[in-house]
């Protein structure tokens, strides 16, 4: 649902819509901002597994390393490690798009920069949240910051990954194509101007 708030947002021009449809961005970027979406949504439905699963939120006591609950069946030790697992990757995924975004930035487009930063911030500030909410035993402030943050990150990785498209070169194309009236329709559009010329 906030997918598809967003798209309709860009589209409308709110959200920097506006300012994408002028500008022109890589397909490389396209492509992991992309990879960095599915990350995303990977990494925040682990994290309701987390949730969900009893024991799961608190089968690790130590960060960064996982210092096993004993008391927690290894069910949930194993989801909460593939849980941090993806994390990690989804951090260190959005840290290589932004270094390749700042040497590349000439051609990329401000507002995928723009993006991916802010994608990448989101990430950052989840770990800290997640790492303070584990050394504290799982503050119920904590916890709901945690979701908030991963309900951000999800988000912003699907704007970076939208806009991202929507600014590669053959999005702009096809754009450019359907702007173009066809044959048949430019010839009517000429017979009209004609007819009214006429008259």
């Amino acid at each position: 649902l906030l997918a598809l708030v967003a798209t309709t947002a860009i589209r409308a021009g709110a959200l920097v819509g506006t300012s994408a449809a002028a500008q022109r961005g890589t397909r490389r970027a396209a492509r992991s901002a992309r990879a960095a979406a599915g990350l995303a949504i990977l990494a925040v439905a682990l994290g309701g597994l987390t949730a969900k699963v009893s024991g799961a939120a608190v089968a690790c006591t130590t960060v960064p390393s996982c210092g096993r609950n004993p008391n927690v069946e290894s069910l949930g030790v194993y989801i909460q490690i593939t849980h941090r697992t993806l994390a990690v990757l989804l951090v260190l995924h959005l840290f290589g798009v932004v270094m390749m975004m700042r040497k590349r930035r000439a051609d990329e487009a401000p507002v995928v920069v723009r993006a991916a930063m802010i994608a990448f911030a989101m990430v950052i500030l989840q770990l800290v949240v997640a790492s303070s909410m584990i050394l504290l035993h799982l503050p119920a402030v904590l916890r709901s910051l945690h979701e908030a943050t991963g309900v951000g990150i999800w988000l912003s990785c699907f704007v970076l990954a939208y806009l991202a498209r929507r600014v590669a070169p053959e999005s702009v194309e096809r754009a450019r194509e359907a702007d173009i009236p066809a044959p048949r329709v430019q010839q009517s559009i000429h017979a009209v101007a004609a007819r009214g010329a006429d008259l």
